[in-house]
C-alpha cells in the first residue's frame, strides 16, 4: 500500500472511532430543549487538508456508523420495559413481566409512529405497563397510540387491551383471534379480518398477514415494506433459543408450513423480530424450523 494511501484511510480510521466513540455516550436527555431521545452528543472531526478527496466518502461512511452506533440503543423508560429504535419511526418495546408458570419473561411488541399518530403490535401483559408505553410515546415521541393489532390471543400480545379501548384506540385482529378472544372471556378486539389486513399510517404501509398455525392456531405476521422488517411474533424464536417454547396451544403439524410461508413471502426481510428474545434476519425462521424438527424427533423416539 502507497504510503499516502495508508495516511488517508489511518486519518479515516481515526475520524471513524472518534465517531463511534461519541455515539457509545449515553443518549441526551430528553426533557433537554432541542434534544432527541436517540441524540449522542458527537465531537467534531477535524480532517487534514489534503483528505479533501475523501470527504464524500468519510461523510456516507459516518452516516453508517450513526446507523450501526445509534440506531439500536436500548433505553429503559420504567416499569419493566426497555425502547429501541429499530428504524426511522418504528420502535421495538419489551416488557418484562410474571407468566405464571415461566416467571419473568421479557416479551416484544413494536410500534410505529407517523405525525403524531402510532401503530402498536401486541400490547404488555398488563394495563399498568400499557399504560407505561402509552404514555412515554405521548410524552416523548409526541404520537396518540390510534391504532392496534394483536399477534394471537395470549396475554403477552393483547393483555392491555383492556386498557386501551379505554383510550379509544381501534383494534384489529385476526378473526380468530377475535372469537377466541370471546370464548375465553377476554377484551375483545374491535374488527375481525381474514388472510390479510392492510393498514396505511400517514404514507406507511403496514401489512398483517395470516398463513396458518403455529406458536398458536391464529399467530398473524406483519411486514412492514418500507423498513423490510417483520414483526413475526411468538411463531419465531431467538437464536438463543434452544426450545420452540410454550406449546399448550400450538399447532405442531401445521407450524413449519407456515414458517415456510414467510421464508417465500418475504425473502428480503432486514429486521425479523420474535416475540421473546433479540430480533434478527430471516435466520431467526430457520433457526425456529430447526427447533421444532428437533421436538419432533424427540416425540418419536419417545413413542417407539
Amino acid at each position: 500500500m502507497k504510503p499516502t494511501l495508508r495516511k488517508r484511510l489511518s486519518y479515516l480510521l481515526l475520524a471513524l472511532l472518534d465517531f463511534a466513540s461519541a455515539c457509545d455516550r449515553e443518549p441526551v436527555d430528553r426533557n433537554s430543549a432541542g434534544n432527541s431521545i436517540f441524540a449522542a452528543e458527537i465531537q467534531p472531526v477535524i480532517m487534514p487538508k489534503n483528505m479533501s478527496a475523501l470527504r464524500p466518502f468519510l461523510f456516507a461512511l459516518l452516516l453508517a456508523a450513526t446507523a450501526a452506533a445509534c440506531t439500536f440503543r436500548r433505553i429503559d423508560i420504567g416499569n419493566d420495559i426497555t425502547v429501541q429504535r429499530l428504524a426511522e419511526g418504528i420502535y421495538l418495546y419489551t416488557a418484562v413481566d410474571e407468566i405464571e408458570g415461566y416467571g419473568p419473561v421479557p416479551s416484544n411488541g413494536v410500534l410505529i409512529v407517523r405525525e403524531g399518530e402510532a401503530v402498536l403490535l401486541d400490547t404488555p401483559v398488563g394495563d399498568a405497563q400499557t399504560k407505561t408505553l402509552t404514555d412515554w410515546a405521548a410524552e416523548t415521541l409526541r404520537a396518540c397510540v390510534t391504532t392496534f393489532v394483536p399477534n394471537h390471543w395470549h396475554s403477552d400480545c393483547m393483555g392491555g387491551l383492556g386498557y386501551l379501548k379505554t383510550l379509544g384506540v381501534k383494534s384489529y385482529a385476526h378473526r380468530l383471534t377475535h372469537s377466541i378472544a370471546q370464548r375465553e372471556g377476554k377484551p375483545v378486539p374491535d374488527i375481525g379480518f381474514g388472510d390479510s389486513l392492510r393498514l396505511d399510517l400517514h404514507g406507511t404501509e403496514i401489512r398483517c398477514y395470516y398463513f396458518g398455525g403455529g406458536h398458536s392456531e391464529d399467530n398473524i405476521a406483519v411486514w412492514i415494506p418500507s423498513a423490510k422488517l417483520l414483526f413475526a411474533g411468538c411463531m419465531v424464536k431467538e437464536m438463543a433459543a434452544q426450545n420452540a417454547g410454550n406449546l399448550s396451544d400450538a399447532v405442531p403439524a401445521a407450524w413449519p408450513a407456515t414458517l415456510d410461508s414467510l421464508l417465500v413471502r418475504f425473502p428480503d426481510a432486514r429486521i425479523v423480530v420474535p416475540g421473546h428474545g433479540a430480533p434478527g434476519g430471516p435466520e431467526l425462521i430457520r433457526h425456529t424450523k430447526a427447533l421444532l424438527s428437533e421436538a419432533a424427533s424427540t416425540d418419536n423416539r419417545r413413542k417407539e
